[in-house]
């Protein structure tokens, strides 16, 4: 009996420390609903109340989670930019990240189709049948990353890592890009933790506060995971209702459908920003009536 409450009280214990949350430079510093049913390719969700006609808009992105299926992001950055959608700051989750990083460093969509087609250097069977080293993968992109920081950046950048150890998530927006997005990337069980730490694919309300403090007052969630295989691991799954989510302090949500492209299947990134685009224009077109 005496051991199962103290098995009890370390839970609880694991539970209140996973509430703290950090912007910090990495994760080794010590300072501390309903779901939606229906979803179809390019649907618009809106959740929280848009500003006033009378207020300037400042467009603050979250590139959701998904392997591979990040890709399709690039897609809809593209459409934006066509359309000289100005973006005040961004936030990737999990790969997410690196397309937003990528984005971040100068503003432009294609800079981040060119960038991640080096990805391809590092071999068409990036997983094979054991788990990968995250900054092995990044070593193609490595020269433009360490060209820039999270501070240097064209717009601001952040991205959430869950510290294994400390129970704590850190918002990563110190250091340079190559340093700071292995922090950010790996989610089991694909990759391999990377020093204690692996990306907070669920940490959309940090994201939206960061965005907030950056000044940012129309926030809008680019969801990859809305037709995801239920073949693929459970914590994914969990994931994909977490992103279907009505979350406080987002205003809209794009649902990019991907149903044929497995997670980790990081061979069809021209087919990924294609779908991107394609299910992207109407909302891109209808964003553009806002500025």
């Amino acid at each position: 009996m005496k051991k199962m409450i103290l098995l009890s009280l370390l839970f609880l214990t694991s539970c209140q420390s996973r509430l703290f949350r950090q912007e910090n430079q990495t994760p080794e510093q010590s300072s501390e609903v309903t779901q939606d049913s229906g979803i179809s390719s390019g649907s618009v969700l809106q959740i929280t109340k848009a500003p006033s006609p009378h207020e300037q808009i400042q467009l603050g992105l979250i590139l959701g989670p998904g392997g591979s299926k990040t890709f399709a992001h690039v897609g809809f950055l593209k459409e934006i930019q066509a359309r000289k959608i100005p973006v005040h700051a961004i936030v990737g989750l999990e790969w997410g990240s690196l397309v937003a990083a990528s984005f971040a460093a100068k503003g432009s969509a294609h800079e981040v189709d060119w960038q991640l087609s080096k990805l391809k250097e590092s071999g068409s069977n990036w997983l094979g049948n054991s788990q990968s080293h995250i900054q092995d993968l990044l070593q193609p992109l490595k020269p433009f990353l360490s060209a820039y920081s999270a501070e240097s950046t064209k717009i601001p950048f952040s991205c959430p890592s869950l510290n294994l150890k400390k129970s704590q998530v850190f918002m990563m927006n110190k250091g340079k890009l190559d340093q700071l997005l292995p922090y950010c990337l790996p989610y089991p069980p694909y990759f391999k933790v990377y020093e204690g730490t692996i990306a907070g694919p669920r940490e959309i309300q940090q994201a939206v506060d960061y965005l907030r403090r950056q000044g940012a007052n129309y926030i809008v969630l680019v969801n990859v995971l809305a037709g995801i295989n239920q073949n693929e691991p459970i914590n994914w799954l969990e994931l994909s209702y977490d992103m279907k989510r009505k979350w406080p302090g987002v205003h809209e949500r794009l649902d990019i459908v991907i149903s044929d492209q497995n997670i980790s299947d990081f061979k069809s990134r021209q087919e990924l920003i294609q779908l991107g685009s394609e299910q992207s224009e109407k909302f891109a077109d209808k964003l553009m009536n806002r500025f």
